[in-house]
């Protein structure tokens, strides 16, 4: 079971409160009739005297607010497959964060110059749902598809080698999870933009590839970085170095990755610190929004509020029902 609405869940805390605002009530009713006549004359002062009836009509108040809350907060059980077309375009970002990308042979470095892109291309779209996974030796999904944009770049800018453990650069993991992320039926146009200089290309990336085009998105390879030899910069300081205490150096590699995108049906791209070589994506997302794909169909949770909210007026009912006690009339 799933609540739709579980933010007015907070609203149970009223119930108790309520149960003991009628429990004090009923207290005071009953001592204001002991004042008003002998116990043995309140029957013949008082109709409908009982402090069981008091208690139920307490009782079925407190259930009828219990189950108007719940309500509230749309109580959902089981699936069922209901229409969908596919509208609009969704966009998975795909950004490598390893250390590789700390180079400094683009200003600010590698990492920050595509932040800078993806946040003017995240700025510019517009409806559509964007994802975010990033990855070094292993792809981490950091927010599923989804139209808040900041949300989404809140989690861009805080994307670091030091957010993600695993050391070195795993193509084809982070590409399966980008494939996951669109299965089944969604946008008519779909995208996935792999921001990266460069990493593993074995088989796994081959295999990842194929899964995205199987999903029906275009691939998009975006390359960072230049063909100049450059040492690879330490969060903490320094530059790394191998285990000789050599200095390691890293290069775009330009012909793999466009190897990869040609193998994926998909396009190379590159980032310039002094242009933005990412118009060509928001085109083809912009020109999507609005746009219906194929019928499909979707999984929903069905809402089960309605016997809460039919609860809830039952007890009312009976509540209301319930005779309650009152002076008798000379």
């Amino acid at each position: 079971m799933k609540w739709g609405a579980p933010e007015h869940l907070v609203w149970l805390w009223a119930v108790p409160v309520l149960a003991s605002l009628l429990a004090l009530a009923i207290w005071k009713r009953r001592r204001d009739r002991q004042k008003l006549a002998d116990a043995g004359l309140i029957p013949h002062v008082v109709l409908h005297d009982s402090l069981a009836l008091d208690i139920a009509k307490a009782a079925l108040g407190v259930l009828a607010a219990a189950s108007l809350v719940l309500a509230l907060a749309r109580p959902q059980w089981g699936e069922r497959l209901v229409p969908a077309p596919t509208k609009g375009a969704d966009l998975v970002l795909v950004v490598d964060a390893s250390l590789s990308m700390l180079a400094r042979d683009v200003p600010p470095d590698r990492l920050g110059l595509a932040r800078r892109d993806l946040r003017r291309l995240i700025d510019s779209l517009g409806p559509c749902r964007i994802g975010l996974v990033g990855f070094a030796g292993r792809g981490m999904k950091q927010i599923p598809l989804t139209e808040d944009r900041s949300a989404l770049a809140t989690l861009l800018d805080a994307l670091s080698p030091d957010l993600l453990p695993y050391a070195g650069t795993d193509l084809g993991q982070a590409l399966s999870t980008a494939a996951q992320m669109l299965q089944g039926p969604g946008a008519a146009q779909r995208l996935v933009v792999l921001v990266t200089d460069g990493g593993d290309h074995g088989k796994a990336t081959k295999d990842a590839v194929k899964k995205i085009q199987e999903t029906g998105a275009t691939l998009v390879v975006v390359g960072v970085g230049t063909d100049q030899a450059v040492p690879i910069q330490l969060p903490e300081g320094g530059v790394k170095q191998d285990k000789e205490g050599n200095i390691v150096t890293v290069r775009l590699e330009r012909e793999t990755l466009r190897d990869i995108a040609s193998s994926g049906g998909g396009t190379y791209l590159e980032l310039q610190p002094t242009s933005w070589a990412l118009a060509p994506v928001a085109l083809a997302v912009n020109q999507a929004s609005g746009q219906t794909g194929k019928p499909g169909f979707r999984l929903e949770h069905i809402d089960r509020f309605p016997w809460l909210l039919g609860a809830a007026i039952l007890f009312l009912l009976l509540e209301i029902s319930l005779p309650s006690g009152r002076r008798r009339k000379k």
